[in-house]
C-alpha cells in the first residue's frame, strides 16, 4: 500500500505506511500534513489516517561506546549526574591494571641495576670477612657502597620528579600516558597537585599504614574498581576518575 504526501500544494511520494511512520518519527513529516492513497476519496491529515501523534517519540538512551575490545561506558559528572557530551570514557579496567604494571617496569628498569649492585657488595663484603659479627669496617664499606646508593638514588630522583611533574600537569604517570589514559575530577575538570598526589596518593598511603585496618583498605582498594563507575577508594578520597586521554 503506497501514499502520496502533501504539503503547501507541494505532493512528494509514493511511499510505504512504514517509510511515511519514519517521516513522523523524524519531524520531517507533522501529523497536519495531507495524505492519500489509491481508493481514498480525497486528502486528509496524516494523524486521521494513521493515527500518528504530531510529536515525534524521544531519542533512545545513549548506548555504551565500545573501543579496543572493551565496552567503555560514557563520562558522567558527579555535579549533574547526567552524561557528558564529547567526554572522554572511562578508562578500562585491563588498561588501568597495564599502566600500573608500566610503571612499576619503569621502576624495576630504572632501580633494578643499583640494587643489584648493593646486593652484590653486602656479598663480597661478608665473604671476604668485611662483616664478621659486630665488627665491621664501616669506613671501608661505606666508600663501596657510596657507588650502589648513588645508583639507587639517582634514578629514583630522576622517577619522582618525571612521574609527579606527569601528574600535576596532565593526570598522568609514564604508564597511563603510553596506555593513553589520564586522571581528572568527577566534573571533567583538571585534577592537580591537591587532588592527585595529596589526596589521591598521600592520604592513602597514610590510611594504609595503619595497622590492620591500613591493611583492609590496601586489599579493597583495587577490587573497587570493579564498580560501575570504575572508581577505587583513592579515586573516592580525591574525587577522581580515570578516563581515556
Amino acid at each position: 500500500m503506497l501514499f502520496y504526501l502533501g504539503r503547501n500544494g507541494q505532493q512528494t511520494g509514493p511511499f510505504t505506511e512504514a517509510e511515511v511512520r519514519a517521516q513522523l518519527a523524524a519531524g520531517t513529516v507533522t501529523g497536519t500534513d495531507l495524505i492519500w492513497r489509491e481508493g481514498m476519496p480525497d486528502w486528509l491529515p496524516v494523524a486521521s489516517v494513521l493515527g500518528a501523534a504530531t510529536t515525534p517519540p524521544p531519542p533512545p538512551p545513549q548506548p555504551l561506546r565500545v573501543g579496543g575490545g572493551v565496552t567503555e561506558r560514557p563520562f558522567v559528572s558527579s555535579v549533574t549526574r547526567e552524561p557528558v557530551e564529547d567526554a572522554p570514557q572511562l578508562a578500562g579496567r585491563g588498561t588501568r591494571l597495564g599502566a600500573v604494571l608500566l610503571d612499576g617496569l619503569v621502576n624495576v628498569i630504572g632501580l633494578g641495576p643499583g640494587l643489584i649492585w648493593m646486593v652484590m657488595v653486602f656479598k663480597s663484603h661478608s665473604m671476604s670477612g668485611q662483616m664478621n659479627g659486630d665488627s665491621v669496617d664501616l669506613v671501608y664499606f661505606t666508600q663501596h657502597l657510596s657507588g650502589p646508593l648513588l645508583a639507587i638514588l639517582l634514578p629514583l630522583l630522576i622517577i619522582l620528579v618525571v612521574q609527579t611533574w606527569l601528574l600535576c600537569k596532565q593526570g598522568q604517570t609514564l604508564g597511563k600516558l603510553w596506555l593513553k589514559i589520564r586522571i581528572v575530577r568527577t566534573d571533567g575538570s583538571k585534577a592537580g597537585f591537591v587532588h592527585v598526589l595529596l589526596l589521591r596518593s598521600f592520604v592513602m598511603q597514610l590510611l594504609t599504614a595503619i595497622p590492620v585496618v591500613g591493611g583492609l583498605l590496601a586489599l579493597v582498594d583495587p577490587l573497587l574498581i570493579f564498580r560501575e563507575d570504575r572508581r577505587c577508594i583513592h579515586d573516592l578520597l580525591a574525587d577522581t576518575c580515570v578516563v581515556t586521554a
